[in-house]
């Protein structure tokens, strides 16, 4: 993995509301956008 795709990856989860959807889809199921944001206690986009 380059150095840059590593940084970049980094940056992303260590977001708290995306770290917590990628959590929740780790379990494999299904999520709508509105299940996984009120995982992360956001709210989905429209």
């Amino acid at each position: 993995m380059a150095v840059t795709t590593l940084t970049t990856l980094g940056a992303l989860i260590s977001d708290h509301t995306r770290a917590t959807v990628l959590v929740v889809l780790m379990d494999g199921r299904a999520q709508t956008a509105g299940e996984l944001a009120r995982h992360a206690r956001s709210r989905p986009r429209r």
